[in-house]
């Protein structure tokens, strides 16, 4: 059995939030802007539908619109194994009754921690997570 000095220290990563194909994909894009050595991940952390009534004024009749709420987080990997979480969007996408869905992004915060080498380089890659996210939004 280990003591305490002798146990390694356990780093929660952005590893353990589960993938999806948007976040992955984001990923990819973002990679381009991004520093080799140090991996920037974006993970989905909520993924959340609800279905709300519409009334439509013409006709005095209901209709459901669904309403998708989703948290993405964005993590740049750091030299000692874990992850900084530098960039929370939270983004809304919404599909009338009549099959049209149009998106908001109602919020994105950075905190700062992004580790810049560069001059500009975290405005870089916020705007690119944002641009990246449009652009699957655009294509799905």
């Amino acid at each position: 059995q280990l003591n305490r000095r002798q146990r390694k220290p356990f780093y929660p990563t952005s590893m353990n939030i589960d993938s999806s194909l948007m976040t992955d994909t984001m990923t990819t894009m973002v990679q381009r802007v991004a520093r080799g050595n140090r991996d920037v991940i974006i993970k989905m952390v909520a993924n959340v539908e609800s279905v709300l009534e519409v009334k439509n004024n013409r006709a005095c009749r209901k209709s459901v619109e669904r309403c998708r709420m989703k948290t993405i987080c964005a993590f740049q990997h750091s030299l000692i194994g874990s992850d900084l979480l530098f960039m929370i969007m939270f983004v809304k996408e919404i599909v009338g009754p009549d099959g049209v869905g149009h998106i908001e992004i109602c919020r994105a915060d950075v905190n700062g921690f992004y580790e810049e080498l560069q001059h500009n380089e975290a405005a870089n890659i916020e705007k690119a997570i944002i641009q990246s996210y449009l652009s699957h939004a655009a294509n799905h």
